[in-house]
Order: C-alpha cells, then structure tokens, then sequence
C-alpha cells in the first residue's frame, strides 16, 4: 500500500511539475547574418518569416546589406546590430537586379497581432549608382493590432514615407533617436 500511495504521488508530482518546465523555455530564436552574406539577405529573412517564433536578426555593424526583396514581416521579430559601438550601424540599402530594377520598400508588417522591433540600423533609400528610388518606402504597415518600436534608426532619402501606415487600424508606433 505505501509503495502504491509513493507511486500516485511521484506520478502527480511529475504530471503538475512537467508543464512548468516546459512552458518556461524561450520562444525566441537569434538568426546571425554577417556581414560577408550581405547579398542574401533578402532570401534569408523572407524564408524565414515563415516560421511562428519570435526571431531576433543580428546585423554587422559596419556592414553594407543589399535588398533584393522587401522584407514581409508576419511574425514577431527584432533586427538589432552587433560589433564595436562606435562602428556605424549596418546599412540596409537596395541592391540593383539584373534588369536593372530595385525594390523600392524595405519592410512589410503584413500580419495580424504582431510586434517588429528595429534598433541601430541605417536605411537608405538611394542605389549605388547614385540614383534616388522613386515612391520608396522604408515601412509599410498594413496590418491591423500590429506594434512596431524604432530605436536609433536613421531613414535617408525615402521619396514617399518612411513609415506609411496603410489599410491598418489599430497600430502601436514607439519611435526614439531616429532620424
């Protein structure tokens, strides 16, 4: 009988314990993308926003990365820099494809409900040709509850927006030290 009583209680120890433990593990994953694989950045964040965890992308500072693609955003995720503080931020820039076109938007937030944090990054909205995009736009918000936080992020040369909020309602904007 005591060893019956012993196991009974093991037992609901460990079924009420066991979902603690499990619930307390992170659900957030850190993506590096040096700066040596500034060309495929596009391609790595976009197959990736796929998945529903919270990612965080860590850039270079110092680093130039060319978009091939706007970036569409539909689960939680923050890009922040990494490297020597006084490094300049990583530069997020458009690349010029084969045909000679560019995207002309960096980031899409195109999901319900979710939260994008952008900290020490450089947008530019210029080719490297020289050539100012026309109708460029850093952030695209068309989701609805969706939150985005910006910290030290600088925009230069956007010819329509920045930040455009279009078709959502219901947005959380949080902007500090940009430019």
């Amino acid at each position: 009988m005591k060893r019956l009583l012993c196991f009974i209680t093991l037992l609901l120890i460990t079924l009420v314990g066991l979902p603690t433990i499990v619930s307390a593990q992170s659900t957030t994953d850190t993506v590096y993308i040096p700066g040596a694989q500034s060309l495929e950045i596009s391609n790595i964040v976009n197959a990736d926003t796929a998945v529903s965890e919270h990612r965080v992308y860590v850039l270079d500072r110092g680093a130039i990365y060319y978009l091939e693609a706007a970036f569409e955003i539909n689960s939680s995720c923050e890009f922040i820099a990494t490297g020597n503080e006084n490094a300049r931020p990583p530069v997020l820039a458009v690349a010029i494809r084969a045909d000679g076109s560019n995207e002309e938007w960096f980031f899409k937030l195109i999901q319900t409900g979710i939260s994008v944090e952008l900290s020490d990054l450089y947008l530019l909205s210029m080719r490297s040709d020289g050539q100012t995009l026309g109708w460029s736009r850093g952030i695209h918000i068309g989701a609805d509850n969706s939150s985005l936080k910006l910290r030290r992020v600088v925009f230069d040369g956007f010819t329509e927006a920045g930040i455009r909020v279009d078709g959502a309602d219901f947005y959380k904007l949080d902007v500090q030290d940009c430019h």
